[in-house]
Parts: C-alpha cells; sequence; structure tokens
C-alpha cells in the first residue's frame, strides 16, 4: 500500500475516533447535566419540604396555644359542675384590660352559662375610673338578678377604691388577711403652674379666648381660685356619695363601723375589713369553690389581652406618658378617680 493511502486511512481512522470521543464526551456532559437537574430538583424539593415541616414545628404550637389562650379551644374538657372566674386586674380604666368595654361582656357571656353554678370575680386592682368601676358593678347586679347567679369576689393583693366599688355588687366578698381593702373615696388629681405670677414680668402672657365664662376651670397655667376648689369639691362630693349608695346597697346591714370612718377613704388590711363588715371573711379562690359552690372546676372567662396591650405593658415609659398626658388634660376635661 502506497504511503500516502496508508496515511490517509489513519487519518480517517484518528478523525473517527476523535468524533466518537467528542460524542462520547457530550453524552457524559449531558449525563452529567441530567443528573445535575434531577439532584436540583430533589434539593429543592427537599428545601420546600423543610421549610414546610419547619413552619408547621414553629406555627404550630403558636396556632394551638394562641387559640388556647383566646379561649376559642380549651386545655381541658369539664365533666360536671364548675364555676365561671373572671380576673379584674390592674388599673380600672377606658382602654384597659380591666375596663367596662372588655368586663360586661364577659360578665354577661358568663352569667348565660346554664352548666356554670355561678360567678367568682378574682379582684387585684387598685381602682381607677368612677364611671367604668360603676358600668362593671350595675352588670353585676344585672347577672345576678336576671340570671340568677351566685357572684362572689375573691381579692389577692389589694381591693380598693373602684375595685372595692364594682366587688360590693357581690353577694359575697372574700379577702386575705393582708389584702389592702377599702379606700371607699375619689380624688381629683394633677399638676398646675401659676404662669402670670411667674413670667408675666418677662413680658409672657398667655392668651386664652372662650364663649363660656366657666370653660377654662382648673387651667393648669393659672392660679387654683376659689371658685374651682368649689366647683371640684362639689364634683368630688357628688362621686363619693354614688360611691357610698354603691355601697350600702349591698353591704348596709353588714358594716359594723361608723360611716365616717368607713367612708372616709381610708383603707385597711383584710383582717380589719372583716372586722368592719367591709368584707365577709378571710378565704382564697380554692376554698370559696369548695365551700361556696361545692365544686372543684372553673371556667375561665377572663378577656385576654391583645398583642398591642402586652406590647404597651412591657414599656413603663407608656404608663409614665400616659400618666402625664392625663394631668396636662386637666385644664379642660378634670381627671376624678375612685383609686
Amino acid at each position: 500500500m502506497p504511503d500516502t493511502e496508508k496515511n490517509n486511512k489513519n487519518s480517517a481512522i484518528e478523525s473517527e475516533d476523535t468524533s466518537s470521543r467528542l460524542v462520547s464526551g457530550i453524552e457524559k456532559i449531558n449525563a452529567h447535566l441530567d443528573r445535575e437537574h434531577v439532584l436540583h430538583k430533589s434539593f429543592l424539593k427537599q428545601k420546600w419540604f423543610r421549610t414546610i415541616a419547619l413552619l408547621i414545628v414553629i406555627a404550630g404550637p403558636t396556632v394551638f396555644y394562641g387559640l388556647l389562650y383566646s379561649g376559642v379551644i380549651s386545655s381541658k374538657v369539664i365533666d360536671g359542675k364548675y364555676v365561671s372566674l373572671i380576673r379584674i386586674d390592674g388599673e380600672i380604666s377606658p382602654g384597659a384590660i380591666a375596663s367596662a368595654d372588655k368586663l360586661v361582656p364577659v360578665i354577661e357571656k358568663a352569667c348565660e352559662d346554664k352548666e356554670s353554678v355561678g360567678l367568682i370575680l378574682r379582684i387585684n386592682s387598685p381602682g381607677g375610673s368612677p364611671v367604668q368601676a360603676a358600668l362593671i358593678h350595675d352588670a353585676i347586679n344585672r347577672c345576678r338578678d336576671v340570671n340568677q347567679k351566685k357572684i362572689i369576689a375573691v381579692a389577692e393583693d389589694v381591693i380598693a377604691s373602684g375595685s372595692y366599688w364594682l366587688a360590693a355588687a357581690a353577694d359575697e366578698i372574700y379577702v386575705n388577711e393582708s389584702t389592702i381593702t377599702g379606700s371607699i373615696g375619689v380624688k381629683l388629681e394633677g399638676f398646675g403652674l401659676d404662669f402670670e405670677k411667674y413670667l408675666g414680668k418677662y413680658g409672657i402672657e398667655r392668651r386664652v379666648l372662650t364663649a363660656g365664662e366657666n370653660k377654662v376651670r382648673m387651667d393648669m397655667f393659672s392660679g387654683l381660685s376659689e371658685r374651682d376648689k368649689e366647683k371640684s369639691r362639689e364634683i368630688l362630693n357628688e362621686l363619693h356619695q354614688n360611691f357610698i349608695n354603691a355601697v350600702l346597697a349591698s353591704r348596709k346591714d353588714k358594716i359594723k363601723e361608723k360611716h365616717d370612718i368607713v367612708f372616709s377613704g381610708d383603707f385597711w388590711t383584710g383582717r380589719k375589713a372583716k372586722e368592719m363588715g367591709l368584707v365577709d371573711g378571710i378565704s382564697d379562690v380554692t376554698m370559696v369553690m369548695k365551700d361556696k359552690f361545692q365544686v372543684s372546676d372553673m371556667m375561665d372567662y377572663t378577656p385576654r389581652p391583645g398583642m398591642f396591650d402586652n406590647f404597651k405593658s412591657s414599656f413603663s415609659i407608656h404608663a409614665m406618658v400616659n400618666e402625664f398626658v392625663n394631668s396636662m388634660s386637666t385644664a379642660s376635661t378634670p381627671r376624678y378617680v375612685a383609686k
């Protein structure tokens, strides 16, 4: 065979081998890409499943306990008789957990519960708004009269002023021997500055125009006039009398101390309050359930705080600002407090 033919044949064979290797390489690359694609899809699927599993692990208990805390579901199925429970904690004021808007609906709901043998008000409050206390007091009266429910108030650390006002509507009141009890009185609180007296010499004056001569009563930037003092005492005495009437309506025959002492705005320990007839005895929720209702189970109807309520309560600055604003507002809207 001539050398030329041999060389051509060798070239053809080499070319064929190169093509075969190229095809084989491409096939390997494609196979590798296919495997990578499959692995990628599998990874994405696994990642998706892991994400779902993580959400279930985190969100599941959160949702469950959220529903449990809100009262939508119950952690315990009560078999037999039980008593309804409503906790009244903190200041009694508009917008608070212990407000008429929050408490009156749950009082009505608890009273309409035909399976419940009665209602316990578990109180730990220094008081607050006379109006809010009166509204809750009236709701308790309606509960007892309309639904024929026995209602007992049980206090812990403090049952004073506005919280005693609403508790007076209960059939009986029980406290701990060290519970701060009483403070049957009303106050007007705030602060002021005689602006004209201190800054008038610098030519600074406060300019207020009104329609109605008494529109700026209790102006915090002016001296406290005798007319304003007289008006404030008039309002305070009327509110105080409303408080006294609410207490006497249910406890007139139980009070053993002189009225001028009981209604002086003073406060006492639970032991002394029992001697005076302000409360019916020394006990706690567990003993009241057993001795007065003969049950060992309770259904909690206490209103639950929302997320924003918890957020506000986490920062004491909120309370400080709120108190400052309320004090500032006494210039046009006096803040009377049963506290």
